[in-house]
């Protein structure tokens, strides 16, 4: 999924490309236990039936009558909630929503900010 690097500051006009990498469950809990915070980007639903002990939910999808929709606050509502420094896992069921969430994330934040993904719900 990635170069492994933390993100840099974005240099004007020049694009961030930088994906975070992927990190199997193990090496997530012990960055979780090193000081890691946990954004579950799973429905309020899916994160109800289990999530690792300390982990924020703010889904990036939404469910809807006719199947998933995008979360429009998400930016502002994980800005509320971390800070610019401190250093993420971001996981989902699949991979698939904490792909896109982190690099929307990625092409949102000016500072450094480390940022790791996880394909799983709980460990």
């Amino acid at each position: 999924y990635g170069t492994g690097a933390a993100l840099g500051p974005k240099e004007a006009g020049a694009e961030v490309a930088a994906v975070p990498p992927s990190v199997p469950v193990r090496v997530a809990y012990e960055l979780q236990l090193a000081g890691h915070r946990y954004l579950d980007v799973r429905t309020e639903g899916e994160f109800g039936g289990g999530h690792p002990a300390g982990a924020v939910n703010i889904p990036y999808m939404h469910s809807t009558g006719s199947g998933m929709a995008k979360n429009s606050g998400f930016l502002e509502q994980v800005s509320a909630i971390f800070r610019r420094e401190d250093e993420i896992i971001i996981g989902c069921q699949s991979g698939r929503r904490s792909l896109m969430a982190a690099a929307e994330l990625c092409s949102a934040v000016s500072t450094s900010m480390a940022i790791h993904l996880i394909i799983a719900d709980v460990w």
